[in-house]
């Protein structure tokens, strides 16, 4: 446990204080009182102790923990607020992007990939009706294809 103080630490602060704040009553606890709360917590505790105790590897778990739970947060609070895959692939991509720059253990390239790919995701619909159907169209069936070649590309073949 020596170790791993700071995280263990971050964790049972985060949990007792939102217990604390229920058993008191302080606030409607109703809409945070909730998994993607604990979701925020331990991902906020895997980036301060990547940040810290210097464990690089704990930071892109931990900021997609907190990505994460901010979304499901937002999306529940906020009728407003998308909740399409879109989002959590743009999320995804913003905490690689977010890694490449602070660590330098992620591909720049793949995060900006994503995130071009989630923008595309997101204006579907603005695209189909801006461009020829019989380009977009193709282009919509394929591109599934294409993100599991690349997958397999980065798994397969290509070597540092």
């Amino acid at each position: 446990m020596g170790k791993h103080r700071l995280f263990y630490g971050i964790l049972l602060s985060g949990l007792g204080l939102i217990l604390l704040i229920e058993k008191w009553d302080v606030t409607e606890t109703a809409w945070w009182y909730d998994w993607p709360t604990i979701l925020i917590i331990v991902g906020a505790a895997f980036v301060i102790e990547s940040m810290r105790a210097h464990f690089p590897l704990y930071f892109l778990p931990g900021l997609l923990m907190v990505f994460f739970g901010i979304q499901f947060h937002l999306a529940d609070f906020l009728t407003n607020w998308p909740d399409h895959t879109a989002m959590y692939i743009a999320l995804i991509g913003l905490a690689i992007l977010t890694d490449s720059v602070k660590t330098k253990n992620s591909s720049l390239v793949i995060s900006l990939f994503l995130i071009l790919v989630s923008l595309f995701y997101f204006f579907e619909q603005e695209i189909y009706e801006l461009t020829v159907s019989t380009f977009i169209s193709p282009a919509l069936r394929f591109l599934p294809i294409l993100l599991i070649g690349i997958g397999l590309y980065y798994l397969l073949v290509k070597k540092r």
